[in-house]
């Protein structure tokens, strides 16, 4: 049904002329106006229905061509290989490689524990120093809270020549 422009009440066709007229305010609209607003709105429509019915229709081939498609790799080139498979069989291809790599990473994290204990036992003999040059320095600390734990970064040689 067609729709006054001016304040949305239904229009009502005048059979003595090809007019339309609005119930509510009287106004009289031209026939071909009004059918012709009318049908474009109706194709708007119809067109933007007619896109999602295509698109729908778009996704539902390109599935059953994407199944077509496997079904014929897999008659020509046989069954698709998953990730698990491909690394099984590479695995069993190169076992000495991969005996090798074991092997490799094996000592690298043995010498990264050696490392980190190496390490350790440096950090601790610094301590040491640090805390003997602060005991032997004549800078006394306002109080004993302040360094817990003394820096390691900087130590004179004046100081640690003393008691080595």
């Amino acid at each position: 049904m067609p729709i006054c422009q001016k304040c949305g009440y239904e229009l009502v066709l005048l059979s003595s002329r090809p007019k339309y007229k609005c119930s509510l305010c009287s106004k009289l609209y031209p026939q071909k106006e009004v059918e012709a607003k009318e049908f474009r709105i109706k194709n708007k429509l119809q067109k933007e229905l007619d896109l999602q019915n295509i698109k729908i229709e778009y996704e539902k081939e390109w599935k059953q061509f994407k199944e077509i498609k496997k079904g014929v790799q897999r008659l020509f080139k046989g069954p698709l290989k998953t990730p698990k498979d491909y690394w099984k069989n590479y695995f069993i291809k190169n076992k000495p490689k991969r005996e090798k790599w074991v092997k490799d990473n094996k000592l690298e994290k043995d010498y990264l524990v050696k490392l980190k204990h190496r390490l350790h036992h440096y950090r601790q003999r610094q301590k040491k120093l640090a805390l003997l040059y602060l005991k032997s320095c004549k800078e006394k600390l306002s109080t004993n809270e302040i360094f817990k734990s003394p820096p390691t970064f900087y130590i004179p040689n004046y100081c640690l020549f003393r008691y080595l």
